[in-house]
């Protein structure tokens, strides 16, 4: 058996620094499944038997495929002395070879390899030791800390397993490296068997994982090789790589990560005319899992380890015809950088969204600005006794019936809720300090802008910063903030709204629906919201949390998610604040499993889009993708146009009560077209089956001889306004039928669909109007009903009347579908 010393040689570093000695159990790794060491040959055959390498490495193992139940000790104390090592030498990337050891050390499998130092290469004293390379094709790589793309610079040849023509070869490779390099370090060539494998699609792979500044370790897979990137590129969105958040990477997940994949249904589905699969699922997803737990460990935010692992990148690792991953190609970045999270004292979100008192900065006692109007609201809201409203102001002893204070000294007692909306600069920056420090107030919301989202305001946002932190660190919590650079709050159940909008611009109308939490970066966005959806949808809160200089998203989640009365969290999402990633997926996961829903639209996905973010909230804005397979690992909804993110907000809202059985839908129009469409635009629902009763009352309402009693049901345009109604109450009577679309075309003198009017007799005011009718069809049931209405301006009233009672409209319906199908299809997960 070849001893210790050999195998380091083949690593290409010292054999005092190779890890093999048992010192800690990998945290989170103990009772799961793991790879073993697997060093193999050209042949796929593994250089040690299963109880050479327990014996070695004192690793449990039971088959040999490279996997083992159990991997009892971890070497981490080896991996951290190479680290040392490394940086020592003024280094914070591995060589290939240096790789190799943490690939051996957690199981995953790489060729067998000769390290050739530089002082080798070009001399008499080329005489490597090929003995353990019993491939007839070797691949020689230029080793280089500085040099990571090794092709780009002629640094890789492929040679027979001889000894003169490899010394040619490495004397090539090298003289090609320093001159595309000059300035690079080059340690040797590292020799390996060439491994042998088909060059189709999903046989090379890219395995990977970094820190990421939001969400921690996080872990990728997907189509690797050269053309990775263009892959990614060409390819369907999460289709040639797809990430994970490392911290929650459970076995399940895995293997969804894996299967939604081109690569994934390429490995792990029997091909055409073939037995099995090209890969078993259980080596790929213990590599992952391998992969992950060496990503958690020497993350950012591990306190167990001195080092952190910033990236690693295994490219490609191919899959052979035996069916093992090899990985072929690597690089790792390390530093001694160390993070931790932020802690915010959360529970003081009740001050701030139910205040009982309150301080407004910036009001004008002789015109209606900002701060004026804001004071207005509050007043207005009723939520907080005015005479608990109080106003900051130098000269004035009174505003608008509230009382003056002259400065921050002068305030007596403690307040709930200061909204400050006076520019930045030194003295807003101060008198929030002071209020701060003072323990005037318990939260504040900082309206104003001109803090991090401008090159000026860093200076004033770093002071700002640092003494809500050192109040942060009082017994009491110190003060929260919202915003800066926010629109405001709207809490009804605080009876409140700080939004510096007059009522008669923005009236936030009583509306039925109130079950839903809106919480966004973009104050614009919150006013479309609420003027489109005036009197239909009043959220519950409206929040504005600008550039997060304290609150952040996740705190507003992490608060709210105990509000039973909110069944969907709506989330317009810029950027994450360092690590508040981590504290957004965890509160996703824990209101989905309590059968709610959160809906988020990540702006900032294009570069472009990125830079206005940035501009605009200072947002940390990630890589859009990345974002979106960790939002939907926490069981988030992730949409990807402010069309589907209005229509998820509107269905998920009026439909939350409704019983989701199953994907069998039932579609009524009065136009053959819209049948038709619909037919063709199901996504992932399926036609109901009417049952043989429904048929026959079909038959008995439709009009004989023009059409046939089928599902989609074509009423055709001289169905009358009792026809429709029938004709729906038939659709929805029947058990086969789960779900329902309902489309109107309005202009047919049939229907009973247009407001009062001169030129006619009708009024959708009276009880038997088209809408009164639909509405109480609508209500009368417990299945999720969606309505499309594709008319003109002339039908507004109509759509008002409908969804001012609560019932979903769309103006097209293959939108009404898609909305349909996505809401029963989410909810049946």
């Amino acid at each position: 058996m070849p001893d210790r010393k050999h195998i380091a040689s083949a690593a290409g570093i010292p054999y005092s620094l190779y890890p093999f000695c048992p010192f800690s159990p990998f945290s989170r790794i103990r009772g799961t499944e793991t790879p073993h060491l697997c060093v193999i040959d050209s042949q796929m055959q593994s250089i040690y038997d299963s109880d050479q390498i327990t014996d070695l490495f004192n690793l449990e193992c039971s088959d040999g495929l490279g996997v083992k139940k159990r991997m009892t000790e971890i070497d981490f104390a080896g991996i951290d002395e190479l680290f040392s090592a490394v940086e020592r030498e003024g280094r914070d990337t591995l060589t290939e070879g240096e790789v190799y050891v943490l690939l051996d050390v957690v199981g995953i499998a790489r060729p067998r390899s000769e390290f050739i130092p530089i002082d080798k290469i070009g001399s008499g004293q080329f005489d490597p030791d090929l003995s353990n390379l019993k491939a007839k094709r070797l691949v020689a790589k230029v080793m280089s800390p500085d040099i990571l793309h090794k092709t780009d610079v002629g640094g890789v040849a492929f040679v027979r397993n001889d000894v003169g023509e490899l010394k040619t070869a490495a004397e090539t490779i090298v003289q090609n490296a320093r001159k595309a390099a000059p300035t690079a370090k080059i340690k040797g060539v590292m020799v390996s068997e060439l491994i042998g494998y088909r060059k189709e699609l999903g046989r090379e792979l890219i395995l990977s994982f970094r820190q990421d500044d939001s969400f921690g370790p996080v872990v990728s897979f997907g189509l690797g090789g050269i053309d990775t990137e263009s892959f990614a590129k060409w390819m369907q969105t999460g289709k040639s790589i797809t990430s994970r958040a490392a911290l929650f990477l459970e076995d399940d997940e895995i293997k969804r990560m894996v299967e939604g994949t081109v690569a994934g249904d390429k490995l792990l589905k029997p091909g055409r005319g073939e037995s099995k699969s090209l890969l078993s699922e259980k080596i790929l997803s213990s590599t992952l899992r391998a992969l992950s737990e060496l990503a958690c460990e020497f993350s950012a935010l591990s306190n167990e380890q001195v080092f952190t692992i910033e990236e690693c990148e295994l490219n490609p690792v191919v899959v052979t015809d035996e069916g093992r991953l090899v990985a072929v190609d690597a690089l790792l970045k390390f530093s001694r950088r160390k993070q931790s999270r932020t802690n915010r004292p959360v529970h003081k979100i009740k001050k701030l969204l139910q205040p009982q008192s309150a301080l407004v900065i910036g009001v004008s006692a002789k015109s209606m600005n900002v701060g004026r109007i804001i004071l207005r609201n509050l007043i207005e809201g009723g939520g907080i006794e005015q005479d608990k409203i109080f106003v900051l102001h130098p000269r004035e002893s009174e505003i608008d019936g509230c009382k003056c204070i002259a400065s921050v000294a002068d305030i007596s007692s403690q307040v709930d809720m200061t909204i400050v909306t006076i520019p930045a600069g030194d003295e807003c920056v101060g008198i929030m300090i002071d209020l701060i420090e003072g323990r005037k107030t318990h939260s504040i919301t900082l309206i104003s802008s001109g803090f991090g989202e401008t090159k000026e305001g860093k200076g004033l946002e770093e002071r700002l910063v640092e003494a809500i932190r050192r109040g942060h660190e009082q017994q009491d919590g110190g003060t929260i903030v919202n915003g800066g650079n926010c629109l405001g709050i709207v809490s009804l159940p605080g009876k409140y709204n700080t939004f510096f909008l007059p009522k008669y611009k923005l009236p936030f109308s009583t509306a039925a629906a109130q079950n839903t939490a809106s919480i966004s970066q973009s104050g614009a966005y919150l006013v479309t919201q609420a003027s489109n959806l005036d009197g239909i949808i009043n959220p519950r809160y409206s929040i504005s949390f600008g550039n997060q200089i304290d609150l952040t998203a996740g705190d507003y989640l992490e608060y709210l998610m105990q509000d039973d009365n909110i069944s969907l969290y709506s989330v317009y999402l810029e950027g994450f604040k360092p690590l508040d990633g981590i504290g957004f997926f965890e509160a996703c996961q824990d209101i989905k499993k309590s059968g709610r829903e959160v809906l988020v639209y990540k702006a900032g996905r294009s570069a472009e889009g990125a830079m206005a973010a940035a501009s605009h909230t200072a947002a940390m804005v990630g890589d859009y993708s990345l974002n979106r397979d960790i939002l939907t690992q926490a069981g988030a909804i992730v949409v990807e146009t402010l069309d589907d993110f209005f229509d998820y907000f509107k269905t998920f809202t009026l439909l939350a009560d409704r019983n989701v059985t199953g994907l069998d839908v039932g579609i009524i129009s009065n136009a053959g077209f819209e049948a038709t469409a619909a037919a063709d635009n199901l996504t992932d629902l399926k036609l109901a089956r009417l049952e043989a009763g429904t048929m026959t009352r079909l038959k008995e309402l439709l009009p004989p001889g023009i059409v046939v009693a089928k599902n989609p049901i074509d009423t055709t345009p001289i169905a009358n306004t009792e026809a429709f109604e029938l004709i729906s109450r038939a659709l929805l009577d029947d058990e086969n039928v789960q779900c329902a679309v309902i489309s109107i075309v309005c202009p047919t003198p049939f229907l009973e669909n247009l407001e009062r009017g001169e030129a006619h007799r009708e009024d959708i005011e009276r009880d038997n109007s088209l809408p009164s009718r639909m509405i109480r069809v609508f209500k009368e049931t417990k299945k999720p009903v969606v309505l499309a209405i594709d008319s003109g301006a002339l039908y507004d009233p109509f759509v008002a009347m409908m969804e001012r009672a609560g019932v979903p409209c769309f103006r097209k319906i293959d939108r009404a579908i898609r909305a349909l199908s996505n809401f029963v299809t989410i909810k049946m997960r």
